[in-house]
């Protein structure tokens, strides 16, 4: 967890939760992706087509009852898809599972700068090389921002254009705007 996926145009978020008690935090779900399937379907029906358009969460699903299903409208205005070749769906998949996605804020720096948390750029590579995901800040500014920013917009990229057949990137990133993210083909 997480686990997101966009439509095409990046107006649709669906989200899957772990759920829990009032006392305890689930850590771990079983439900099948027809259960899955059907739930989302459920809140798209009387929460996103109606007229009110305004998202739901469905819940209590599978067989312990540990797994929610939302359904949102989003909006990520800083991606572009580049018209040049996407890198493997399958790639790009890795490197969003593997993208650390904390909420906690912290400073993306050039190496040497005070207060700098993570040295950027930082580069990750799919395991066979395909595929690149870079957080740059292409003004050689610091800015502030948490993982989850970047994972919440590697998602967005993935599936508002590597789905379409294109590379992309999320530009405007971090509280003063100055990150970009990056998720291109290598070879």
């Amino acid at each position: 967890m997480p686990l997101r996926w966009l439509s095409s145009d990046g107006t649709c978020d669906i989200q899957l939760y772990l759920t829990g008690t009032t006392t305890a935090q689930a850590t771990i779900a079983h439900a099948s992706g027809r259960m899955i399937k059907a739930a989302a379907q459920s809140v798209l029906d009387r929460c996103v087509a109606s007229r009110s358009r305004m998202g739901g969460v469905a819940s209590n699903i599978g067989g312990d009852n540990n797994l929610a299903v939302g359904v949102k409208l989003s909006r990520h205005p800083g991606v572009r898809c580049l018209h040049s070749s996407a890198p493997p769906m399958r790639a790009v998949g890795e490197l969003v599972n593997v993208i650390p996605a904390s909420l906690i804020s912290q400073v993306f720096g050039l190496e040497g700068d005070a207060g700098t948390q993570t040295v950027l750029p930082a580069v990750f590579n799919s395991k066979d090389r395909s595929c690149r995901l870079e957080v740059s800040t292409p003004s050689g500014i610091a800015d502030s921002a948490s993982w989850y920013d970047m994972w919440d917009m590697a998602t967005a990229i993935r599936d508002m254009c590597v789905s379409q057949g294109m590379a992309g990137e999320a530009v405007g990133l971090g509280d003063n705007g100055r990150l970009m993210l990056q998720v291109v083909k290598v070879r």
